[in-house]
């Protein structure tokens, strides 16, 4: 469970910020921000904003998923594995990890 989050998809969110988009090349957009005398504000803004829009795309396809397949499904965890890789274009390695924190915001709605 990650610190200071009071529901699933919170945990969701925040996973998705510290760990999917902490590797992405904020430096290079910070640089770009620079004569806004903003930079660095900014971009703290566009990271949540896109942890936020990528929650929420993950739970509504998930609860899409649950309402075509049903989330307890065999078929639910493969599909659904596959949307996130595929939509978002995941490693491998994290794969299960999302899946995890995904399937209980979805499961929480």
């Amino acid at each position: 469970m990650l610190q200071n989050c009071a529901t699933p998809g919170e945990e969701l969110c925040t996973y998705i910020n510290q760990r999917l988009l902490s590797s992405a090349p904020w430096g290079e957009l910070s640089g770009s921000l620079e004569l806004t005398g903003r930079g660095e504000d900014l971009v703290g803004f566009y990271r949540q904003i896109t942890a936020v829009a990528m929650t929420g795309r993950i739970v509504s396809a998930g609860l899409s998923l649950s309402e075509s397949l049903g989330q307890y499904d065999p078929a639910f965890p493969s599909e659904f594995r596959t949307f996130l890789r595929e939509y978002f274009q995941l490693p491998y390695r994290l794969l299960d990890e999302v899946l995890r924190f995904s399937a209980r915001a979805v499961d929480d709605m």
